[in-house]
């Protein structure tokens, strides 16, 4: 199955229904979406880690290593997404994931009804690899801050708006995209950064 139409309420309830029994693994959930479509691989472990879901210990770093597989693979020019198995092989309990998502869903579809095709001309393939990038480096500051509440929920944001932004040809999302980012490069470097290290000495 592909996942083309650039709805966050399609990615969840395609996840929700992947693969078998009382668990989706991210193998599941990566064909769910399809894996030779670059955003919405992109979009499904940034949007996944925008949910409480987040706070599952070890969830963040797990959505950094795929989200950070996935950019390199792209910007190599590679067609199919490769993963490692053991990263293929984390679960979820259903359960504990449709009870989340259908908790976010209507906060979900009223961000969803914003996002739409405008200003396409800066959706262009140098504004797609400009976006690859700065999603790999914000997914690699992903993993150290989990230590701190909410620091990698508003880091996979940014990544998902540049994703939603690649799918529905959204130029008003790439740009606000940018903006956040440059903030949070800024955050990361005044205020991040100083806890991380008086946190570790």
């Amino acid at each position: 199955m592909e996942f083309v139409e650039g709805r966050l309420v399609t990615l969840f309830r395609q996840v929700a229904e992947a693969g078998q029994g009382d668990t989706i693994s991210v193998e599941d959930a990566l064909d769910a979406v399809g894996q030779s479509s670059f955003a919405a691989l992109l979009l499904l472990p940034s949007a996944i880690i925008v949910t409480p879901i987040s706070g599952i210990p070890g969830a963040p770093t797990i959505a950094a290593i795929v989200i950070v597989l996935v950019c390199i693979q792209f910007l190599a020019g590679r067609q199919r997404i490769w993963l490692p198995r053991r990263v293929l092989r984390v679960c979820i309990s259903r359960d504990r994931f449709t009870r989340v998502v259908g908790r976010a869903e209507p906060m979900i579809s009223r961000f969803d009804r914003l996002v739409r095709p405008r200003l396409t001309f800066l959706v262009n393939r140098g504004m797609v690899i400009a976006m690859a990038l700065i999603s790999t480096a914000l997914a690699l500051t992903m993993p150290p801050m989990e230590i701190l509440p909410l620091t990698s929920t508003l880091t996979a944001a940014i990544i998902a708006l540049f994703a939603l932004a690649m799918l529905a040809r959204d130029g008003l999302l790439a740009l606000a995209g940018l903006v956040a980012s440059l903030a949070a490069g800024i955050g990361f470097i005044g205020f991040v950064v100083p806890e991380v290290v008086g946190w570790l000495t």
